[in-house]
Formats: C-alpha cells, sequence, structure tokens
C-alpha cells in the first residue's frame, strides 16, 4: 500500500535459496542449511528511502552452526529470530531488537552497521555472553574483534582448535576487556585477553586476574596461552597473596592439566591457595597433576627451601620424614627452620 506521499506500508514473505545462505555463510560464517520464510512488515517513505522492516522466521525445520560462538542449532529443535531492519537512503544501518532463539537458548543484541567493513554490536545477553560493546571490522585477510563488557565464554574454542572445526581462512586478532573470561571449563580470568587465531591455532596473552576452579592461581600478572596440535599451554607470572609467583598449565586433548607454582615466598603462595596457613617464606615449588575431568582428584608435590613452620604439630606430622629437631620450639617466635624438604 503506498499513499499519496509515497508512505509505503507491506506485508510479505521473502525466500531464502543456497545463495542467500552461502552468502551469509562467507560474510559472518554461519552455516545454514534449510532456512525458512522470513515474514517481513515494511514501513517507510519512497522519498527519502527511510525503512523500517519488521522480521520474523519460524527455524524450527532449520540448521544453524558457527563454531566461533559455540552455536550449534540442530534440524526439528524448536528455535525463531525476530528483528528490526532500518534503513536510511535505502541502505540498512541498524539492525535492531535481534533476538534469536533455539531449544532453551537464547541470543539478543542490536547490531550497527558503521562502514562498509566495520559492524557495531551492542548488549549482547546469550548463555555465553555477556557483553557491552563488540567492533568487528575487516581489513584485506583479517577479522579484528574488539570487545567489553561482563562475561565471555571461551571455553569451545580450545575444543573446536584442537578438533580442527575452526577452518577459518582470515587470521582473528581479538581483544576482549570483561570481568570474567571462561579459557576453559574451570579456567577463568578477569581482565584483558588478547592475541589472534590462525591456521588453527591460538597464540594470546591475558592480563589480570587468574583462577582455576574459583581459586586465584594470580592476583594480578600476565599470562602468555596457546593451543595447538591438541595441545595447549599457559605460562604467566605475577602476584599470588602478594608472593611474586611464576605459573605454568600444560594439557591436551587426552591428558588432564598439570600446573607448577614456582615461587621465592612459599608461605604466601600455599596461604594464597588455601593449602596452609602455618609455612612462612622459603623458596618453593608445587606440582599439581589432576587426575579427572572434574578436577576435584590431585596428586601434588611440593619441594622448598629455606621455609619455617608455625604453631603447626600436626603439619610436623606430615613432614615426619624430614630430619629435624626443637620441635618445642615450634610453638614460639617463628617456627622451626628448614634448609630443603619435600
Amino acid at each position: 500500500q503506498i499513499d499519496k506521499n509515497k508512505k509505503i506500508k507491506a506485508l510479505g514473505n521473502l525466500f531464502p535459496s543456497s545463495i542467500i545462505e552461502n552468502l551469509v555463510f562467507n560474510k559472518t560464517g554461519f552455516q545454514i542449511k534449510s532456512m525458512s520464510n522470513v515474514r517481513i512488515q515494511l514501513d517507510g517513505n519512497l522519498l527519502d528511502g527511510f525503512f523500517k522492516m519488521h522480521a520474523y522466521s519460524d527455524l524450527t525445520k532449520s540448521m544453524i552452526r558457527n563454531n566461533f560462538l559455540n552455536i550449534i542449532k540442530k534440524e526439528n529443535l524448536n528455535g525463531n529470530i525476530s528483528g528490526i531492519f532500518e534503513f536510511k537512503n535505502y541502505k540498512l544501518v541498524n539492525l535492531r531488537d535481534l533476538n534469536f532463539s533455539y531449544g532453551l537458548r537464547n541470543i539478543s543484541c542490536d547490531v550497527k552497521l558503521l562502514f562498509e567493513n566495520k559492524i557495531q554490536i551492542k548488549n549482547l545477553k546469550s548463555y555465553n555472553f555477556d557483553l557491552n560493546k563488540i567492533v568487528i571490522s575487516t581489513l584485506d585477510n583479517a577479522v579484528f574483534i574488539r570487545a567489553s563488557g561482563n562475561k565471555i565464554n571461551l571455553s569451545h574454542l580450545k575444543k573446536n582448535l584442537i578438533n580442527k572445526n575452526l577452518k577459518n581462512e582470515k587470521k582473528i586478532r581479538f581483544d576482549i576487556t570483561s570481568k570474567q573470561i571462561n579459557l576453559d571449563k574451570k579456567l577463568s580470568i578477569s581482565g584483558n585477553y588478547r592475541g589472534f587465531i590462525e591456521d588453527n591455532k591460538i597464540s594470546s596473552v591475558a592480563v589480570g586476574k587468574m583462577l582455576l576452579d574459583d581459586k586465584e592461581i594470580l592476583d594480578e600478572g600476565e599470562i602468555k596461552v596457546n593451543v595447538q596440535n591438541k595441545n595447549y599451554s599457559l605460562i604467566g607470572q605475577g602476584l599470588l597473596g602478594g608472593a611474586k609467583t611464576r605459573v605454568k598449565i600444560n594439557g591436551s586433548e587426552n591428558q588432564f592439566p598439570q600446573v607448577i607454582f614456582e615461587t621465592d615466598d612459599g608461605g604466601k603462595l600455599l596461604s594464597a591457595l588455601d593449602f596452609t596457613n602455618n609455612i612462612k617464606s622459603g623458596k618453593m615449588s608445587l606440582k599439581i597433576k589432576y587426575l579427572d575431568k572434574e578436577l576435584s582428584i590431585y596428586s601434588g608435590l611440593i619441594n622448598g627451601k629455606n621455609f619455617s613452620i608455625i604453631n603447626a604439630p600436626g603439619i610436623v606430622k606430615s613432614l615426619s620424614s624430614l630430619s629435624f629437631s626443637g620441635i618445642n620450639s615450634l610453638f614460639v617466635g617463628q617456627g622451626v627452620k628448614f634448609e630443603d624438604g619435600v
């Protein structure tokens, strides 16, 4: 319907094709099969090219997949997508109130097209993301992603890289600042995470607080993260409980992680890890090898030099294999001094 002022109102359906599905995949990385018809309601003005188009599609029979964002919507799983497309001078400039639901999951955000090669996403909310702002730009053979917010879960990236599911042709550079950045099922950081993904491998640096299974393993520091050929490693240094600490985590597809701490102040390290408050100072290394997927069972080895034990007769029993004297002095002063112990 078009009135005398060239204002238009229209209802209709868009019929996706394999050409559109391939175009979406090449531009966004979303793999789509069996896309359903899209119902639209169009309002606008033919004179100035300002339009709003409300769109809705039932996705129950569709398959949608994006390995980078960990979106896997299978066929015959309930789902739908809706949004408002805004055009200016006949060009798409905004996508507001975008809402994509499948199964029990929901993704919502607003999208603004800044330039031909740059988009801005605001208020991205989903199971894996709670981000205020994302800017994505492309240049030649590289994609640049800058994001900030409260939460981003990247734990799926390691598995997808190990399984070679991220077959991206372009190099992806990212710079993420968030209160919670999940790198693995139980490994997270609070701070900044930046690096690149190329040839099915991750090279990156994390700066901030680092946690393993909700326990701090660095209060503040810098960690290098690498994933390649089914192996992953994290190497960092910083403060833990006030002690300058070096941390190394190694693992692979078929191997549970191993964590190594090294410090010149073992007392502060063991206190920060909630092992004990009864050891003071000392150069120390702590090796922890996890034995199950839940990281609830582990074996450990502590190697220390020049440390003291205070107020802890119970610890003396656990260290009975060491040769020492002066048990009574445990209860006074600086405690018993050890030159070496394992």
